[in-house]
């Protein structure tokens, strides 16, 4: 899969198709993610991001937010996947996409996961007890979207 994203990229930079360029760049960069390449997955997602608002794709703009929440979620980034998925939330609701749901869940999920992780900080400070919550621990998995 990989390979093939790839070469869909290479065929729309030699096309000079920047709205198929976005595209195959958010797929290579999901792909990347699930092998878990978070960061490679960052850098392709945020071009596509880029290329989605050159264009004037909102809707792809909406998914590219979603999916670099998604990413700096996996990368234990909460705050930079907070901004992510809050401007995919906005978004969404103003274009009226139902993705606002997949959305809203990712963000939920993981404040839900800082307000977790924040509580047993101050449990263990308060008792003593060593820290043991990784980068990694934000609990559920985010939602990809359809």
């Amino acid at each position: 899969a990989l390979r093939l994203h790839e070469a869909a990229l290479a065929v729309a930079r030699e096309t000079g198709d920047w709205r198929a360029e976005g595209v195959h760049r958010a797929n290579l960069g999901g792909v990347l993610c699930s092998l878990g390449s978070h960061a490679r997955a960052v850098d392709e997602l945020t071009a596509a991001l880029a290329l989605s608002r050159v264009v004037g794709d909102q809707e792809g703009e909406c998914a590219r937010l979603g999916s670099l929440g998604i990413a700096h979620s996996c990368l234990g980034k909460s705050t930079a996947a907070i901004r992510f998925y809050t401007a995919a939330l906005t978004l969404s609701r103003r274009l009226g996409l139902p993705s606002s749901a997949t959305h809203f869940a990712n963000l939920n999920e993981l404040l839900r996961a800082d307000q977790r992780r924040t509580h047993q900080r101050q449990s263990a400070r308060s008792s003593g007890s060593p820290i043991h919550v990784g980068a990694g621990d934000a609990g559920a998995s985010p939602r990809l979207e359809a």
